[in-house]
């Protein structure tokens, strides 16, 4: 579902979703899972990993992340459009989590702005975005500014008005990144 390295350790950090019960999308049942946070070394050797829980047993789908001086930044969705999710902050070092907020959307996109105290999230296939503040208050929702169609599931960030989300597409010229700016727009 995502993953991270950490330059300075060489570690590798996957999340990973575990179906237990499987969705039956025609009635809108999520289904039942595990969310799972993998930390391991460069040959692939799985040194620790964690359950990762909310208080909402609907949220098993973990996001793309993005690591920051030892904290990553992830949400737990249920596994759908239009469900809920809980955004949280992992301590590598510790491996330990606290959940800062929830939002009544599937959040597949993390991406925090720890200079503005703002955190960018995208919604199932990144077709909303949202900006929030640390505590979960939304600044703005916008309809995503793609018109490819692909579902973004990471970004990183740049700098204060880029970002780049895992959008890469070949072309007749080479491969082609999507860009977008704080505002959204590619």
């Amino acid at each position: 579902q995502g993953m991270e390295v950490d330059v300075v350790t060489g570690l590798i950090y996957i999340t990973t979703v575990e179906i237990i019960e499987e969705r039956d999308k025609s009635r809108e049942y999520w289904g039942k899972g595990r969310a799972h946070l993998f930390e391991c070394n460069i040959e692939g050797q799985t040194i620790r990993s964690v359950n990762l829980r909310s208080d909402n047993e609907d949220e098993y789908h973990p996001s793309g992340m993005v690591l920051i001086d030892g904290t990553m930044f992830m949400a737990i969705s249920g596994y759908g459009p239009e469900t809920s999710a809980t955004i949280i902050r992992f301590n590598v070092k510790d491996w330990t989590y606290e959940k800062l907020f929830q939002i009544q959307d599937h959040v597949g996109l993390v991406v925090p702005n720890l200079d503005e105290g703002e955190i960018f999230l995208g919604n199932w296939g990144c077709r909303h975005y949202y900006c929030t503040d640390l505590k979960g208050n939304i600044k703005s929702k916008r309809p995503t500014p793609c018109s490819d169609n692909m579902e973004h599931q990471d970004a990183q960030l740049l700098n204060v008005n880029m970002n780049i989300l895992n959008n890469v597409r070949g072309t007749p010229k080479g491969a082609e990144i999507a860009w977008a700016d704080n505002k959204g727009t590619i």
